[in-house]
């Protein structure tokens, strides 16, 4: 029994520091990541989470127009007007897939079916504000609604493909946290700038699944 829960723990390795996957293309991605950082590692998933706790503040910047940059990046009384949480960049690992099974999910093909219908019932010319459609006449509704329908379906038809390959590994982005958004701001400010550093490092490492 005591084996076996051993055994349980050793596959769930936790990595950090200089510990290292079997993986070389991986190690050399998490390698780079900044100092302040760590990571957990098993064959199923990745989390690379920054140590020291960080503190998010709501800021609505779609409707602000001209804001310098000198304003976003204040440093503001971010412990009293913040919330305290944790950054984190968080992926799904599976076994590597084969450019060939990444071949076969044809979803480069749907996406070309999806775009000739968007041609075909002349979605650019109903009035739309970013992805929301504002119809103006019974056939740009009637248009609309077909375009919709039928793009839901072939949409049911797409896999879900790996963002990225290692040399054992496909990797799947899932989300993140402490990443500078249109509604939430980071504070140290240098947690958003990393955050994002280390997805760009993913980009430059690892094998990008297009």
């Amino acid at each position: 029994m005591k084996k076996s829960i051993l055994f349980g723990l050793l596959t769930m390795i936790i990595l950090s520091g200089k510990s290292q996957t079997k993986d070389p293309v991986l190690n050399k991605f998490l390698a780079s990541i900044p100092s302040g950082w760590s990571y957990s590692f098993n064959d199923t998933a990745l989390t690379i989470t920054k140590k020291d706790s960080v503190y998010m503040v709501y800021h609505n910047k779609i409707n602000e127009e001209g804001m310098s940059v000198e304003k976003d990046k204040e440093e503001i009384d971010y412990k009293s007007k913040g919330i305290a949480t944790v950054a984190f960049i968080k992926y799904r690992v599976e076994k590597k897939w084969s450019e060939n099974k990444i071949h076969k999910a044809n979803n480069h093909i749907i996406y070309s079916k999806i775009k000739k219908l968007f041609q075909q019932y002349k979605i650019k010319n109903i009035t739309h504000k970013f992805d929301s459609y504002i119809t103006e006449t019974p056939d740009e509704k009637k248009r609309l609604d077909l375009y919709k329908q039928q793009k839901n379906q072939l949409e049911q038809n797409l896999l879900n493909l790996p963002n990225y390959n290692s040399q054992l590994y496909s990797v799947f982005y899932i989300t993140a946290k402490g990443c500078q958004t249109a509604l939430e701001d980071f504070y140290p400010i240098k947690t958003s700038v990393e955050c994002f550093s280390i997805q760009n490092i993913a980009n430059e490492l690892l094998i990008v699944i297009k």
